[in-house]
């Protein structure tokens, strides 16, 4: 392979890596901006984060006022929706392919997010798993 060929390859492999994480970036803001149209209140603002994606859908954690969670929502047609809230469960790959996600998404968004839930305080994570059960939105 010449250095022409090389540097070209290199180049478009920036561009498309610069291109998922501006489209993930973009994701990662309008999850965060329904969760907090849904759930935000004046007096108790909610935190987002972290957010993992895996396609079409996601699992953010949040926090708000001394509680916590992790929320699925899905992508249609360019917009996120809000499937379930729920605690600890999604993580599990299991219980994400139930719920309708393909085996093998369901395992990277499974991996995604314990690694991205890695950098959590445990005061926080223990929020976050604390959510009971789930409660499928409209």
């Amino acid at each position: 392979m010449n250095k022409w060929t090389f540097s070209l390859i290199i180049s478009l492999a920036q561009i498309l890596c610069a291109e998922f994480a501006f489209a993930s970036s973009q994701d990662e803001h309008q999850i965060a901006a329904v969760m907090k149209q849904q759930f935000g209140k004046t007096d108790s603002p909610i935190a987002v984060d972290p957010i993992a994606i895996e396609g079409n859908y996601a699992v953010a954690d949040w926090l708000q006022s001394g509680r916590g969670g992790r929320t699925l929502l899905h992508k249609l047609k360019g917009q996120w929706f809000i499937l379930i809230c729920g605690g600890h469960g999604l993580t599990e790959a299991d219980v994400l392919e139930a719920i309708g996600m393909k085996r093998a998404a369901a395992i990277r968004l499974a991996t995604t997010l314990r690694l991205a839930e890695s950098k959590l305080s445990p005061s926080n994570r223990k929020l976050v798993d604390g959510f009971e059960g789930m409660v499928k939105l409209d």
